[in-house]
């Protein structure tokens, strides 16, 4: 349920464009990301930082797009969440006592502290490599490739990075974690 309530803002911006336009896509999906972000509220009293952040570029960047009337600034979105997310991330290396990941999911999986490193960086490649990627496709492809690459290629590279993830991490699960 989770995974399709994070994904359901990006279908319904797929469906929208398909719909009308890349225009008419971009006000869609700012409308569902700050349902989604209301939606959350209203279920946990709380929204994890970075969905407010991605709705309010979203909205910031969306925005421009709409007044400029220039997809690009809603193409390039992908790439600044990611960055953010790598910066997040790598920055977490080094402030605090754990990396984010650890942090986060620790509750759930028990790993030795240099494993936790190695995962939290494995994310940090990976949001970079989706970042530099969603920048070539925007501006190699046509516009409908890069709108079906949003959706299916990121939710596939996604499930085989945590697939090979979980991969990697099998290894240092013992009966306990499992």
């Amino acid at each position: 349920m989770k995974i399709f309530l994070d994904y359901l803002p990006i279908i319904l911006f797929v469906a929208a464009y398909y719909l009308r336009d890349i225009y008419f896509a971009t006000v869609v999906l700012i409308i569902a990301l700050f349902a989604q972000v209301a939606l959350l509220w209203g279920m946990t009293r709380r929204v994890p930082r970075m969905q407010l952040v991605a709705a309010l570029l979203a909205l910031v960047l969306g925005g421009i797009t709409l007044a400029l009337h220039d997809p690009l600034f809603i193409k390039i979105k992908p790439t600044i969440l990611y960055g953010l997310f790598a910066v997040v991330l790598f920055g977490s290396q080094f402030i605090g006592g754990k990396p984010l990941i650890q942090r986060l999911l620790s509750a759930n999986l028990q790993l030795p502290d240099p494993v936790w490193r190695r995962v939290n960086l494995m994310w940090v490649a990976f949001f970079v490599f989706c970042g530099v990627l969603n920048l070539y496709v925007a501006y190699s492809y046509s516009e409908a490739t890069w709108v079906n690459f949003k959706l299916f290629g990121m939710l596939g590279l996604t499930f085989a990075f945590v697939l090979v993830q979980g991969l990697y991490l099998s290894r240092y699960l013992d009966a306990e974690n499992t």
